[in-house]
Order: structure tokens, then sequence, then C-alpha cells
């Protein structure tokens, strides 16, 4: 069966008195994709990639190689869109930020890094990739390869799953999600579409889930980030972290209903309403 993608850039205006985004796609700049039947095996292995079996999740555990005991920590491992995740408050969850990085990066990363004691990783990357130009064949050949180093360097147990690009300077990443889709239904590996959680029915985009630059999330962002994986893998505690802090002003010592300030103050760093300037990663 032939499948055909499209990469379509699109253009971001905010309607007078709406704090929503509106992606507007033009009828230019389409690329066409075409998904390949067969992958090809990347040199580092010899081996045939294990497709995730979710049918009896909880059966085997994973031992911890030093003390022997079950290990079921799980890894949210990409770029920086992670860098507002709190690992302290999510359960047996560890947080590898890397910044700026894209797929090929990605992999330099995981070479390095021992990942024979997780059983579930969550892959975020993607987005910097499609922002450098790379076309969706290339995205595609890259994140196969990830997936490929995944198996090797990974429990046998270990389950992945790919957390779909989130939209960012006006791009709809729809074409994009649509391709990773194909590839996680070519490996039996569980996608995360985060759709929902940062459009309505209309298609439209707040503005407080992202800072300034339309691309990092903002600490509403990040918590419908959180709560979009956790819909698939709990990873959450009893508190959500959208509510470790005051939305009015970003202090951590109470909420929205006892802040003084009444409403939510305006940063001075980054002219986004919700926190005060110290608690702005823009302020130096």
């Amino acid at each position: 069966m032939h499948i055909e993608y499209r990469t379509v850039s699109t253009q971001i205006y905010k309607p007078i008195g709406s704090d929503d985004k509106h992606f507007d796609p033009p009828p230019h700049n389409v690329v066409d994709y075409q998904p390949k039947p067969k992958p090809p095996k990347p040199e580092l292995t010899k081996t045939e990639f294990r497709p995730t079996d979710y049918s009896n999740d909880n059966a085997v555990p994973i031992p911890n190689p030093i003390t022997g005991e079950n290990n079921k920590t799980t890894l949210i491992i990409g770029s920086s869109i992670l860098k507002g995740i709190q690992p302290r408050g999510l359960q047996n969850t560890e947080v590898c930020t890397n910044r700026g990085a894209n797929i090929d990066r990605l992999i330099d990363v995981i070479k390095k890094k021992d990942m024979s004691t997780y059983r579930t990783i969550i892959i975020h990357i993607g987005g910097n990739d499609f922002d450098n130009g790379d076309n969706l064949q290339s995205i595609r050949d890259n994140y196969e390869a990830l997936l490929y180093l995944l198996n090797i360097k990974c429990h046998p147990h270990c389950k992945f799953v790919v957390s779909g690009i989130l939209p960012r300077k006006g791009f709809n990443m729809h074409n994009p999600n649509e391709m990773l889709k194909d590839l996680c239904e070519q490996f039996n590996i569980q996608f995360i579409d985060h759709t929902n959680m940062f459009y309505d029915n209309n298609y439209h985009l707040s503005y407080s889930l992202f800072h300034h630059d339309g691309i990092h999330l903002s600490k509403k962002g990040t918590s419908a980030f959180l709560r979009s994986v956790n819909m698939h893998v709990s990873i959450l505690g009893h508190t959500d972290q959208s509510e470790r802090y005051c939305v009015h002003c970003g202090e951590p010592n109470h909420n929205s209903k006892s802040c003084r300030h009444g409403r939510k103050v305006l940063c001075h760093s980054c002219n986004n309403f919700g926190h005060k300037e110290k608690f702005c990663e823009f302020y130096h």
C-alpha cells in the first residue's frame, strides 16, 4: 500500500482579544514523503529489532545488577523541551535533557549511557531535526537507527515509548507525527499523541503553554506534557507538578487562591504572565 506524507509550513497569528494561536496551513511549501517498507539495519547490530510486548507488562521484573532487587525506573530522554520537568515530582523517573539535541546527538548520548536498568524509556526528540530543515525521510532513517541502538543497549523487556513532536515556531507537526506513528506501528512501539493536550477541537493553541520563543514549554505547558505522558505511562505522583507553585506569581509556598497578587503577574524578562522575573528561565 502506498502511503504519502506531506510536510506543511504554517503561520501563526493571534486574533485580537484572543489568547490562542491559530494554525492556518497555506497551500505552498509541500514536501512529499514516502515511507520505506523495510528499514535498513545499521552496522552496529546483527540482531533483529524486537517488538515491545505489552500483553503482560508487569510479569517480567528487571533485576538491578548491583542490588539484585527489581528496578522499575523510567527514563524520559530527549531535547531541551524536557528541561522544565522536575524529576523529584515524578515516580521513579529519571529525566535526561540534552539542550539543542537532534536525533544524531541523542544517539551519541545513548551510546555512552548505561541503559540496562530501565524498565520504560520515553523518547522525545525530532523537533530540532525538523527545525533544522531535515526532510521526513531523513528524520525517519535517523529515528530507526536510534531505536535499533536502544534495542541493543536496553534490557530485553524494556518498553520503548515514542513521544510525539510538539508544535514550534508556527509549524504544523501533524505530518511529522504521522510519520512517527507509522514508524511505531511498524516496530510495535507505543506512540504518544499530544494533540489533545495542546489543541482544542478547533485546532487552537494557547500561548500560555509556551515561552516567547514558541518552542520551549512554560510551566503550564510542561504540566500539560506530563499529564499527556502520564495517560500512557504512570509517572506522576499524587500531586501534579502544576500544583507545586502558584500560577499567578510562580512562588512555591502557596497557591493562587491565597496569592497576595490576586492575578497573574508580568515577567519583565520574557513578557509572559504567570511568574516573577526571578523564576524565569531567561532571567540572568
